[in-house]
């Protein structure tokens, strides 16, 4: 079995689940048919193990699957509820206690949107935000306001919208929700918990001990930026909680430093060589130094002798490692800071002065150097370096980029400086992205996330998604988690593809509170 399609991982008493869009597997512990397949004697162990992988049905595609102590949930991917395994206590939902060993079609004609499964009563979210559950009630676990086993899903009476649930053991919490064996745990779409359920552990309820038979409000801890909890989950005698912090951009060190001082320690690209004549000995030998004019300029020892490809430092210097040592402070910054390379190299953006590389910028010409490209970019290394036209006649044509950009660009290779503004800030994201700059794309993204509102962050978040930004996508769902009142009667939000518009007001569900208070939102993974 090849892991390399995986998509997800789910841990059990009894089994593991592996949702794969185009395979699924499962295996473990088989007793009451859970797994969903009927096996043969000789497929399991001693013990009732399963030890083949069997595939599941090819019609069935799961997108989310939940697995109580001896049976099994799964929602397909148009809404739909299937159950298998053991019936005790109606857990299955079809009206009665009988185990099943293939999978039923629980009936709901509303289409589900989350599962959960306890050890002994399962749940369910429609997408009216409406909360089902079923299975053993003994404990109050279902939130009926009784202690009645449930056969089929019934309603569980709430004022507020519910997104996610949980179910623990023997208590429920809920927008999510999860299950645990005697209890539930659900979140609202307002961001408040809900629990009930058995609460001998304090699971339900850390103030009150006892059974819990009608969802009560768990209080949370204040956060720090009023951050929205964005999941619960249910154990066996416990419950957890997640609050939400969106990916903060951390733009990385500077390896410019580090650039420039390889360009003369590995020699490349190299177009001058600087000669000194050894006559101690019988004979007169003679040592080279390759280097670069541009930043030979940095003194006026070899001014004069620019020229020429061979400077001859004549009696300047009295030995090699002397004359080494002075030129390999060309390519560094002085002591006090004062001359700096990246203030020396600007001089040298577009000038034609000893350029070695042309790139045409549709109707604008750039002049370059070499040994500055192929040290900055991986991406322009392959090309300068290698065989194709670009190497052979040192000359780059880019077509889809404007010209002002592109000379931001090369200004940020020459000197580690970004001149980022409203103007150029989107083509510089897109620019980074492609030539593979890991720390332009952060200073760029860093740009963006700071200057995020109502306005913008539709497009950002759109774009987002197609470069796969992960730190630049949070800050925008977290802002919209916010502001989705606001930011949905833009024009840009109108503009965005109708799948990513149900997904960002499907996740964002913000509440009213008190005028001089924030809003509040609950996050919903996907």
């Amino acid at each position: 079995m090849s892991l390399s399609r995986i998509f997800g991982l789910i841990p059990s008493y009894d089994q593991l689940y592996l949702p794969d869009p185009e395979q699924q597997f499962v295996w473990g512990w088989n007793n009451e048919g859970q797994l969903g397949v009927t096996m043969s004697a000789a497929s399991m162990n001693s013990g009732g193990d399963v030890v083949d992988f069997k595939t599941m049905s090819k019609n069935f595609v799961t997108k989310d699957v939940a697995i109580g102590l001896s049976h099994t949930l799964l929602l397909s991917r148009n809404g739909e509820v299937y159950a298998v395994g053991k019936g005790k206590y109606g857990r299955l939902g079809n009206d009665s206690e009988r185990s099943l060993r293939s999978l039923f079609r629980i009936p709901i004609s509303i289409r589900v949107l989350k599962i959960a499964a306890g050890s002994f009563h399962s749940a369910f979210i429609t997408e009216k935000h409406q909360l089902f559950t079923f299975g053993r009630g003994d404990s109050g676990q279902l939130g009926h306001n009784d202690y009645i086993d449930q056969f089929s899903p019934k309603q569980v009476s709430c004022s507020d919208p519910i997104d996610l649930v949980a179910c623990g053991s023997d208590h429920t919490v809920f927008v999510t929700f999860s299950c645990g064996t005697y209890h539930t745990n659900v979140l609202t779409a307002e961001g408040l918990i809900y629990s009930w359920g058995t609460n001998d552990y304090g699971q339900v309820s850390p103030d009150t001990r006892g059974i819990i038979n009608v969802p009560q409000r768990l209080r949370t801890p204040n956060s720090k930026g009023g951050s929205p909890i964005m999941n619960v989950y249910a154990g066996g005698r416990s419950s957890m909680a997640i609050r939400f912090y969106p990916t903060l951009i951390r733009v990385r060190e500077s390896t410019y430093k580090n650039d420039i001082e390889n360009i003369f320690t590995n020699n490349t690209n190299t177009d001058c060589e600087v000669i000194l004549k050894d006559k101690s000995g019988d004979e007169e030998k003679t040592n080279i130094i390759l280097s670069h004019k541009i930043f030979l300029t940095r003194s006026s020892l070899f001014s004069d002798q620019l020229d020429s490809n061979t400077i001859d430092v004549g009696d300047e210097f009295e030995s090699f490692a002397q004359l080494n040592s002075f030129i390999t402070k060309l390519y560094k910054d002085d002591e006090n800071e004062i001359d700096l390379v990246s203030n020396h190299l600007f001089l040298y953006i577009n000038n034609p002065l000893y350029s070695d590389v042309k790139i045409c910028v549709k109707e604008k010409a750039f002049y370059a150097h070499k040994c500055i490209l192929v040290a900055r970019s991986n991406k322009l290394k392959v090309q300068l370096e290698s065989f194709f036209q670009e190497g052979i006649n040192n000359t780059i044509f880019i077509d889809n980029v404007n010209p002002d950009v592109y000379y931001a660009f090369i200004h940020y290779l020459y000197t580690d400086k970004l001149n980022i503004d409203a103007e150029n800030a989107i083509e510089l994201l897109f620019l980074a992205h492609e030539e593979n700059l890991e720390r332009m794309l952060e200073l760029v993204q860093e740009y963006l996330i700071n200057g995020i509102d109502d306005d913008n962050v539709s497009p950002l978040y759109d774009i987002s998604t197609r470069l796969d930004l992960k730190s630049l996508g949070d800050q925008c769902l977290y802002y919209i988690a916010k502001n989705i009142d606001n930011v949905s009667k833009t024009e840009t939000f109108s503009e965005l593809p109708e799948e990513l518009k149900k997904k960002l007001i499907s996740s964002s569900v913000p509440f009213s509170m008190k005028k001089d208070k924030e809003k509040n939102c609950i996050l919903i993974n996907f």
